[in-house]
């Protein structure tokens, strides 16, 4: 019953809408701030600012932590009513991913030296327990690329 307005919603609103906002920067000489300017240079700077901040620190970033909180209590059987652990896991996960992030150059090699192996023992949680462990390496090569080798 309420399936096919949901789905249009979603189709309308994840898929037209963006399509349409690259089709008129592209067509605006692209940029966002070249659109914009047209009806005035003034709004293009308050328009543009409260854009970002609205898809950044005011709803998008907030919603990472939250829909992370969220996943951890269901996965764990905990009360995610909770503001306490809720505020110290969002603390945690916001330095962690600032942590990962602050240099850009060193993205990669954090990400296969750090978080590649966590997420292959988390798959490796179904195995079966006789097989052996699975051990990854991640190292730098030449041209800034990230070699990793699973053994």
């Amino acid at each position: 019953e309420t399936g096919v307005p949901a789905a249009l919603g979603i189709m309308i609103t994840a898929i037209i809408f963006p399509f349409l906002g690259y089709l008129a920067i592209v067509r605006g000489e692209g940029s966002f701030y070249t659109l914009a300017s047209r009806i005035n240079e003034k709004f293009a700077f308050i328009f543009g600012g409260l854009t970002v901040a609205v898809l950044g620190p005011l709803f998008v970033i907030p919603r990472m932590s939250a829909a992370s909180w969220d996943a951890i209590c269901k996965i764990g059987n905990w009360n995610s009513d909770q503001m306490l652990p809720a505020l110290i896991f969002a603390v945690v996960y916001y330095l962690i991913t600032y942590w990962f992030l602050f240099k850009l150059e060193e993205v990669l090699p954090k990400i296969g030296k750090f978080l590649v192996p966590v997420l292959v023992d988390c798959g490796r949680c179904g195995q079966v327990a006789s097989q052996p462990p699975l051990r990854m390496d991640a190292q730098n090569v030449p041209g800034g690329r990230l070699r990793l080798r699973v053994h």
